[in-house]
């Protein structure tokens, strides 16, 4: 798996107050006053309130696997800190992808997915950089930063910010041939610079057919009246 996480003040966000050996929760109502170094190997993940681009994530990825569930979703019982990010690089058509991005509560940051490979024209996409850059901007430092660096066969599709500080990102993993998907969903918490992640239990298994319908990107974008060409 070629993921570089860089950086500086991002983590994860986790666990709650009531958690028995196998069963977390987030709370997302108090999100940013919990420990991300309070979760444990193996603890399943459960939200008390699915956020929006995840719900929509997992419904997806459910028309292929009935078994993508979030409980599916295992603790790797590791929260790392993150040193200083290094400067997103600036493709020069951020204004274009505005719309799609990702605002916190009090829209002072974002996250953008797709600025960095993909290039827009009206209603239309067209792929750009193979990589895919995921860029932390705060509107008010005027910032902006590289959270992540995926390869060709790494994709973060998703994200959401569950609170003013608190962030996750979905990712898949293709393999080379394209037959299997695995799944992650990583947690940020930035008041402690914190993040962890939590990895599907399983492999997704696609058969001929389902190798040839639109990546969740695709799906996504055209949720929003938007064609890849």
């Amino acid at each position: 798996m070629k993921i570089q996480i860089i950086g500086s003040f991002f983590l994860m966000l986790f666990l709650l107050n009531c958690r028995s050996k196998n069963d977390s929760q987030i709370n997302i109502e108090n999100i940013d006053t919990i420990s991300l170094t309070s979760i444990e190997e193996k603890d399943t993940l459960t939200l008390k309130k699915m956020p929006d681009q995840l719900g929509k994530w997992v419904q997806y990825y459910q028309q292929f696997d009935t078994a993508f569930n979030i409980s599916a979703f295992i603790a790797s019982g590791v929260a790392l800190h993150i040193d200083d990010l290094p400067d997103a690089i600036i493709i020069g058509n951020e204004k274009d992808m505005a719309d799609l991005f990702q605002y916190s509560p009090d829209s002072s940051k974002y996250v953008d997915l797709i600025s960095y490979n993909y290039i827009r024209e009206k209603n239309k996409l067209y792929p750009g950089e193979i990589d895919q850059q995921v860029v932390l901007a705060d509107k008010t430092r005027k910032l902006k930063k590289q959270l992540m660096f995926n390869g060709a066969a790494d994709l973060a599709e998703c994200a959401d910010w569950i609170g003013p500080t608190a962030l996750l990102l979905g990712v898949t993993h293709k393999n080379p041939s394209g037959d299997t998907i695995n799944a992650e969903i990583f947690m940020f918490q930035l008041n402690d610079s914190t993040y962890t992640n939590f990895r599907l239990n399983h492999s997704i298994i696609l058969n001929p057919s389902q190798m040839q319908k639109p990546s969740f990107m695709e799906y996504y974008f055209s949720l929003h009246d938007l064609n890849v060409q």
